[in-house]
């Protein structure tokens, strides 16, 4: 099962209001890079882009690659999110029918499981990269979790650690 009872993520904290408002406008004009790994039921092919609008707005998601797990059935997603709108993610994996893993809402429980309440949400923001402009010249910039930190299923954990 996923490790936890919540979602790892990588957070980028300004320690002024200077930076907080730089921070913010480069989060808004979208030059911050955010990547996620998911794990969902099944193989979606990889890359591709998945383009639906949520809410009327514009929302891409890319798949970028996928990795199998556990006998085959499940894999791993490594996902980058070009936009930013509430439950991006969810959503368009769910819509192309692979919803992550542990999804209480769009759905997914896991082979051999009769509901989703055991199973934690299986996604992970791990990684962040940006032109830092608080460095002159500005410098590349770039902040990974380790791997422990990847979502991960495995259907011999019966515990919700």
């Amino acid at each position: 099962m996923c490790p936890v009872k919540y979602s790892h993520i990588i957070i980028l904290i300004a320690h002024s209001k200077t930076a907080a408002r730089i921070l913010s406008e480069m989060f808004k004009t979208r030059t911050i890079n955010k990547y996620y790994k998911a794990l969902v039921q099944g193989h979606p092919d990889a890359p591709q882009t998945l383009d639906t609008p949520l809410e009327d707005k514009k929302a891409i998601t890319k798949i970028l690659s996928t990795n199998e797990q556990t006998d085959n059935a499940y894999s791993l997603l490594d996902i980058q999110i070009l936009t930013g709108r509430k439950h991006q993610i969810r959503q368009h994996l769910a819509d192309i029918g692979f919803p992550i893993i542990g999804d209480r809402l769009y759905g997914s429980k896991p082979k051999g499981q009769t509901s989703n309440d055991a199973v934690n949400l299986c996604l992970t923001a791990y990684k962040m990269s940006f032109e830092s402009p608080f460095n002159s010249p500005s410098q590349a910039k770039h902040y990974e979790l380790g791997s422990e930190f990847y979502p991960h299923y495995s259907h011999k954990d019966t515990s919700n650690q």
